[in-house]
């Protein structure tokens, strides 16, 4: 089929986080991507595809050229989907969160949540400021990761009035985090990309702890995603291994 004109103008739209947000809905693109949100029980609105599907799912075909102008990505792939955005979760209190400050970077916090699935972590909190939960380059680095994690938004006030686990933050003057007993449960607070951790929330946190580096070569500071991933895996290794 062709869309008309209309169609097409409309879907441009979303583009856009504020239309997008209007209508309640968020886009998937690449058929092996929206193969996983079909296969965890989400059922798209729309659906359009430039090359046939892999599964026998039943899809609009568009052009190329068509696929390229509605795309949120500047290289599109083969598919482009439109679902409802799910309900919002239910927090539990008692399980080990991540609390984001303010990252700007979706490929950042896409990586962050496919790195936490992979260690059993189900919850990530996003302080207010931060990037979208639905951005294309964070459903893309989340991959299928993304189906399995619970995603809120809320102060940080309001997470540690939420739950009584441990509040343990990360920051380039903490302890060695090699050299600290983890507790089994916890939240662990990472900082925005370029300005860190404010001093509210370093001095409202259990403990502070940093990555430790061999400072052989001058580097300003790990990439918040690879920090959060180095920091949970030491978690791990030390309560599940």
């Amino acid at each position: 089929m062709s869309l008309s004109k209309n169609q097409i103008k409309r879907l441009k739209k979303y583009k856009l986080k504020k239309f997008r947000d209007a209508d309640g809905i968020f886009i998937v693109e690449k058929w092996k991507n929206i193969d996983i949100f079909l296969k965890a029980g989400y059922k798209p609105v729309e659906l359009y595809a430039s090359v046939p599907s892999p599964a026998e799912i039943p899809y609009h075909e568009i052009s190329p050229e068509t696929l390229k102008e509605i795309s949120l990505l500047k290289n599109p792939y083969d598919a482009y989907a439109v679902f409802r955005k799910p309900r919002p979760p239910v927090f539990d209190p008692a399980k080990t969160t991540i609390f984001l400050h303010r990252i700007q970077d979706p490929g950042n916090l896409g990586t962050v949540i496919r790195t936490a699935v992979w260690f059993g972590i189900e919850q990530i909190v996003c302080s207010p400021g931060s990037t979208d939960f639905y951005h294309p380059k964070t459903l893309q680095s989340a991959a299928g990761a993304w189906v399995n994690v619970r995603l809120f938004q809320m102060p940080f006030e309001e997470l540690i009035r939420k739950t009584s686990l441990q509040v343990w933050a990360a920051d380039m003057k903490g302890e060695n985090m090699f050299e600290t007993d983890f507790p089994e449960k916890l939240v662990l607070v990472m900082g925005n990309e370029g300005s860190g951790l404010p001093a509210d929330i370093r001095e409202k946190s259990r403990k502070i702890i940093s990555v430790p580096g061999s400072h052989k070569f001058a580097t300003e500071s790990l990439n918040v995603s690879i920090a959060t991933g180095i920091i949970i895996a030491e978690w791990f290794r030390q309560n599940f291994v």
